[in-house]
This record gives C-alpha cells, sequence and structure tokens, in this order.
C-alpha cells in the first residue's frame, strides 16, 4: 500500500484528522501532533510551505499492523520472515514520486519541522521506544535527522 493510499484509507474511515487552519512548523505542529498521539493527522496549510504534513501515523502497534493488513501479534513474526527472505526491490521507471521534477532544489521549501526551543534546529524524527526483558528497564532510542546548511 502506497502511503497517498493509507491515507485515503485512513480518511474513508474518519481515522484521519485535518487540520486546515494555518500553523506553523516551528514548534505548532509538534505540539498538536504529540497533543493528538495515537491520532494521525494532516496539515494542509503550513504557514512557511506549501507542503502538507502528516504525522501519527504510526504511532501504535495496532495502526502499523494495520497497515499491512496484519495481526498485533504478528508483527514480529512477519519483520522476521521479511529479513530472512529478503528480496531485492522492484524497479519502476514510472511513480507518482516523480511527478514533479526539481533539478535545483530547496532543502528550506520543506516543511521539517522544529519540535522544541532548545533543539539544534528542524529535524525529521522518529521515536522509538521500547522495553527490554534481559535489563528489566525501559530502552530509549530517538533518531532524527538534521538538515545542516
Amino acid at each position: 500500500m502506497t502511503l497517498r493510499d493509507y491515507l485515503h484509507t485512513l480518511e474513508k474511515q474518519n481515522n484521519l484528522l485535518k487540520v486546515t487552519e494555518p500553523i506553523s512548523k516551528s514548534y505548532e505542529i509538534a505540539g498538536v501532533l504529540k497533543n493528538l498521539e495515537p491520532s494521525p493527522a494532516v496539515f494542509t496549510h503550513v504557514k512557511e510551505s506549501n507542503f502538507r504534513v502528516t504525522g501519527n501515523l504510526f504511532c501504535s502497534k495496532a495502526a502499523f499492523a494495520a497497515y499491512f493488513g496484519i495481526p498485533v501479534n504478528q508483527i514480529i513474526p512477519t519483520l522476521i520472515t521479511a529479513i530472512e527472505h529478503r528480496h531485492p526491490c522492484q524497479i519502476v521507471t514510472d511513480a507518482p514520486c516523480q511527478e514533479v521534477i526539481d533539478l535545483q532544489p530547496d532543502l528550506d521549501r520543506l516543511p521539517i519541522l522544529r519540535h522544541c526551543d532548545q533543539d539544534g534546529g528542524n529535524y525529521i524524527s522518529s521515536g522509538v521506544k521500547g522495553y527490554s526483558p534481559y535489563f528489566l528497564s525501559n530502552k530509549h532510542s530517538v533518531e532524527y535527522f538534521f538538515l545542516i546548511a
């Protein structure tokens, strides 16, 4: 399922909150997404960009499993099977991501969020939390990508 298909599915199920009011990529979107967790949302009017922003798409195991059409208890077995039986990616010559080609990209046009006032700048994030039965404690890992000029 493509991202577009998934967003349409969420919309049809009334599981995608659409925010149409102007909103800033600096602090505002991140704050709203945090308050909405785990509900997915799309922001259609980002003040600093012509692009939309979606977030909270996979904030729960249930959402992750639903995307792949599997029960929650099959996430780990499915991932293990995929790793053990991997195959090369399909190569396509015509894809939706190729509809617009920009030979001089300007990353400042992208709505990369600024989350907190003490962050080093705007970044793309993917927060991951896990529990380790071996250490009997919560382990946290936050992965992010900074835009370095």
